[in-house]
């Protein structure tokens, strides 16, 4: 009986001891898979961080796999139009050149951009077809290394060409980690096409006017074209980081005016609060900073010149200048400049040179002198009233169709001028005493004109086919012609030696107005026929008191006024209108 009880126990604590076992062994099977998902979780955080602006990469790995694929909206820091990048880019100066050692080491197959002055800002402008200096082209290499001694460092490689051929390429940065693909940007400015075929690419590569083509390739970095097509064997998303960087250290404007200046700063600020939300008031702007500047207001200005300035606002559009003192403005080669307004200015010499885009141009009230658009195809508007212009030079076949020279002194365009207007619509020439006769004849295609105190004393609307607008007070002549404008509907003349106007014709077609002194006559052989309507007395009865049946007037529905005459109507409506208009 003992010995039974002993070989229980026996079994029991043999027992217990594979349950303790089996405890231990899901235990630690529990541990090992906690601790395989934070191994896994940690991975993959930090293949997060790889990237961001850190770039560490593990060698050869394909993160993603496509069949094809290129940017086209921009996604570095601080840029947002990729072929503007382009353009900026491809306008740095060089600070480095490329070298090799292919002469002395055949074996040496690659060119090398690698800085050993420590510079942290490398430029390399490479022409494809004379690399190095030496007369090479991409064909006599496969790879590029790109390094500086500095141990931070951004690198620009502008290469030149149409078609930019890095097929077989291995594009390094300092190693073979892909670690600093950020700092690395190759900007192919001038392809239409780009060719990948078998390349190792580390860094960002732009060719916003270009085709891609891949095939097999591998990329740590990020391509930008207009469009691709191919199979990219791996791909990892790293953005260029070193814009702001590179660009700022390399190209500070040098801005003369500090009102220029702080204008651009606010521009910036206002406009793009991302990128200078955070720059200081003494901020100094690189080139590429002003090229956003669209517009620029300026107020309160004295200077002798701010044409130095100006140069660096290549895409301007829009420019403004009032209430200052400027001796000299010059906005040659703004080539997207569209309106110009300098107005209340003592601005002395105003040179515009070649702006195929300039549409309005403002110059009121200044001392100018000598206005010469001639280089300005597309201007449709020109005023320069209160401005003293002795000498006027307009384009050839302008497509001017407004001008504003009131209180000018003008004395009316010259032979040249006139031709140059064919397609003027709009006229204001007022207040310019001396100005004592204008062939409006010369201007087929005016639609309103305002010769007001101009001293005109013979004035002829015979072949103003277009003219529906005139206005023309306080001049010397005393009778005028408006029958032989057909499209004539408004004329204002008021003047105390004006006598006579012949206006035959004008109120049939729907005259909307005519404004002159009560005393002037106004001649219509041609009146509008007027209805006057029956006056019938039922006989036996009387008129209704207050009134009266005048025997000797009747009329019947369908008769008119005598022709050769003015109906009371009709005269009393003008003297009324001449009353409520009158200075």
């Amino acid at each position: 009986m003992m010995r039974k009880d002993t070989e229980n126990k026996k079994e029991n604590k043999k027992n217990h001891k594979s349950v303790r076992c089996f405890i231990i062994f899901i235990n630690l099977c529990g541990f090992l898979i906690v601790a395989g998902l934070s191994f896994l979780a940690v991975y993959h955080f930090a293949q997060a961080l790889a990237l961001h602006p850190t770039d560490t990469v593990d060698i050869g790995e394909s993160i993603v796999f496509e069949s094809e694929g290129a940017l086209t909206e921009s996604r570095i820091d601080g840029v947002t139009d990729i072929f503007q990048l382009s353009e900026e880019l491809a306008s740095l100066d060089s600070t480095h050149v490329e070298w090799t050692k292919i002469a002395e080491d055949p074996s040496q197959t690659g060119f090398f951009c690698i800085a050993e002055d420590k510079s942290s800002e490398c430029v390399y402008n490479i022409d494809q077809n004379d690399i190095c200096n030496l007369g090479y082209n991409l064909k006599n290499f496969n790879y590029i290394w790109v390094d500086s001694f500095s141990g931070s460092f951004y690198t620009v490689m502008n290469i030149s060409g149409r078609v930019v051929d890095l097929s077989d390429y291995y594009i390094l940065v300092r190693d073979s980690s892909s670690n600093l693909a950020s700092r690395l940007i190759i900007n192919c400015y001038e392809a239409e096409e780009v060719l990948l075929k078998n390349t190792i690419l580390t860094g960002t590569l732009i060719a916003p006017s270009a085709h891609v083509t891949y095939e097999k390739t591998v990329v740590n970095g990020q391509v930008y074209a207009e469009t691709s097509a191919g199979v990219r064997s791996s791909y990892r998303d790293i953005s260029f980081t070193g814009y702001e960087t590179l660009i700022s250290a390399l190209k500070k404007a040098n801005l003369e005016n500090e009102c220029v200046r702080q204008w651009a700063v606010d521009y910036l600020r206002n406009n793009f609060p991302l990128i200078y939300g955070d720059v200081s008031g003494d901020y100094i702007p690189g080139e590429t900073d002003l090229l956003r500047v669209t517009s620029m207001q300026l107020d309160g200005v004295t200077s002798s010149n701010i044409s130095n300035d100006l140069k660096y606002f290549k895409k301007l559009q829009y420019f403004s200048c009032t209430n200052s003192k400027i001796e000299n403005i010059d906005f040659s080669g703004l080539e997207f400049l569209s309106e110009i307004s300098i107005s209340s200015s003592t601005v002395t010499n105003l040179k515009f040179g070649e702006l195929k885009s300039l549409l309005k141009l403002n110059a009121e009230k200044n001392v100018i002198q000598n206005l010469d658009v001639s280089l300005c195809p597309e201007l449709v508007s020109l005023s320069y009233e209160g401005t003293a212009v002795k000498s006027l030079v307009l384009p050839k076949n302008s497509k001017i169709i407004y001008i504003n020279c009131s209180d000018t002194d003008f004395r009316g365009f010259t032979q040249d001028n006139i031709a140059a207007l064919s397609e003027l619509l709009y006229l204001e020439a007022e207040n310019n005493k001396h100005l004592g006769y204008i062939e409006l004849s010369a201007l087929p295609k005016l639609k309103k004109v305002n010769i007001t105190n101009c001293g005109i004393n013979d004035i002829n609307f015979a072949e103003c086919k277009n003219l529906y607008y005139a206005k023309c007070s306080n001049n010397d002549f005393t009778a005028i012609n408006i029958s032989n404008a057909p499209a004539l509907i408004y004329f204002e003349a008021y003047s105390s030696v004006l006598k006579e106007i012949d206006a035959t014709g004008v109120f049939k077609r729907g005259f909307a107005g005519l404004y002159v002194y009560d005393e002037v006559k106004i001649i219509d052989n041609d009146p509008p026929e007027v209805v006057v309507p029956e006056v019938s007395v039922t006989p036996g009865t009387s008129a209704a008191p207050g009134t009266s049946a005048t025997p000797g007037i009747s009329a019947t529905p369908g008769t008119t006024a005598a022709s050769g005459s003015v109906a009371p109507a009709v005269t009393a409506s003008i003297a009324s209108d001449a009353a409520a208009h009158a200075p």
